[in-house]
């Protein structure tokens, strides 16, 4: 990730994660979030209902539904809720 994170700098400032709403998806979005935001780069993760993932609302839902159910968080108050 390190290598994908110095490779996403030269193209952008800003990323957006989307990972499955269980605690699987929340690691994997803290980790890769510290790595991006040590790069320099933006990172904001977009939180699922949780145990959800996003091939599952777009399928039984619809996109509009997907749209609606993304909480969008910074990466650096994830980390502190997760934290508390």
């Amino acid at each position: 990730m390190a290598e994908h994170g110095r490779l996403l700098r030269k193209k952008t400032d800003d990323v957006l994660f989307l990972y499955d709403g269980d605690q699987a998806g929340n690691d994997g979005a803290l980790s890769a979030g510290r790595i991006l935001t040590e790069k320099g780069i933006n990172t904001l993760v977009g939180e699922l209902p949780s145990g959800q993932d996003p091939a599952e609302i777009i399928h039984s839902q619809g996109i509009d539904a997907f749209k609606k159910s993304i909480k969008i968080s910074t990466y650096k108050r994830l980390e502190m809720r997760d934290i508390l």
